[in-house]
């Protein structure tokens, strides 16, 4: 039996959980348990406890369980030492590191790796966040993912082509709250380009053309522009505090947005992307914010066009999921071994 274990059920289309769910719909677990439904505290305590103790009791040695991590549980639920009752063959497959993200204590850091030990395999998603949880105590065997997998409702991508322009439209999607997004505020009006954003939290500046918030699976077909840029933090000038921090290590969603969308990246030369975005020609990476403009001036048609033919073979596959099942096929098989 194959079980996939998350924390909370949410809507099919809410924004937060798209690779979440996007995993379950690519690897077709037998059994899926949400160990929680409903937000208020009671209710949630109850269904926490008796969905953990399910587990615990219903999974057998021979069972294979991915569960995704973190699990955002309550209070006095949100320990792992459960994990360990679990028999069968556990993966953990990992969205964020939070004490990575946030920068947290020496102590944190060591709770949330010991939570990972308690995993016979831990997919990861890059070979930097991997290196990260080796310097931090993490014992348990290790397969890296390499991009998540984008399943899409369309194929209505709007069609790129190559125009030497003034004014390139570079795309900014995700949270804009200033806090994770702070860049597009204090960026000046560029002569080479504009900024179209797409996402929640927006607050009105006359820099950036603001072109809606969508759901997810919708996006691919919505995004208006030339480039998709990943870049993070409050300065348009370095990539800098925890978000900025953050990119060292992780991988993150907007750029398998991009890549499903048919759009060009531009990314920090310092994110751990950068390699992916380098080794598959799929875009360019930057220094710093100012290095945009010179460098759009620079791309020709050739170039644009060659990240379009390789953008597209990327496109099918996390389309189809790809990367997690090649990633699960090779946690798997050291159970089978």
């Amino acid at each position: 039996m194959f079980y996939i274990i998350d924390d909370i059920m949410l809507p099919d289309k809410t924004a937060g959980s798209k690779a979440r769910r996007d995993i379950n719909f690519f690897l077709k677990p037998e059994k899926e348990i949400f160990l929680f439904r409903h937000h208020k505290r009671v209710i949630a305590h109850i269904e926490i406890k008796s969905n953990q103790c399910k587990v615990i009791k219903e999974v057998k040695e021979d069972d294979v369980v991915l569960i995704h991590w973190p699990l955002y549980l309550r209070k006095p639920f949100n320990g792992t030492e459960w994990i360990s009752k679990v028999k069968g063959f556990k993966i953990a497959v990992i969205h964020d590191i939070n004490s990575l993200r946030y920068q947290e204590s020496p102590e944190v850091v060591q709770k949330e790796v010991a939570g990972l030990n308690r995993f016979q395999v831990v997919i990861v998603h890059n070979k930097k966040m991997k290196q990260w949880l080796l310097e931090h105590g993490l014992t348990t065997r290790m397969v890296v993912l390499g991009v998540f997998d984008y399943k899409g409702e369309t194929d209505a991508i709007p069609e790129r082509t190559f125009q030497k322009k003034e004014k390139y439209e570079v795309v900014v999607a995700g949270n804009l709250a200033k806090e994770k997004a702070g860049y597009i505020y204090r960026s000046e009006k560029a002569d080479a380009y504009c900024i179209n954003a797409y996402g929640v939290n927006y607050e009105k500046n006359d820099n950036v053309n603001y072109k809606g918030s969508f759901e997810a699976d919708e996006l691919p077909e919505k995004l208006e522009g030339d480039f998709g840029l990943v870049w993070d933090g409050q300065s348009a000038k370095e990539c800098e505090g925890n978000t900025g921090n953050y990119l060292r290590y992780n991988n993150p969603h907007k750029v398998s947005l991009y890549i499903r969308s048919n759009l060009p990246i531009i990314i920090w030369e310092q994110a751990a992307l950068a390699s992916f975005v380098k080794e598959h020609e799929i875009g360019f990476t930057i220094r710093h914010f100012d290095e945009i403009s010179e460098k759009l001036s620079q791309i020709t048609e050739e170039q644009y066009n060659r990240y379009l033919k390789n953008l597209e073979k990327l496109a099918k596959e996390t389309e189809e999921g790809a990367y997690i099942k090649k990633a699960f096929k090779e946690a798997v098989s050291f159970f089978q071994k």
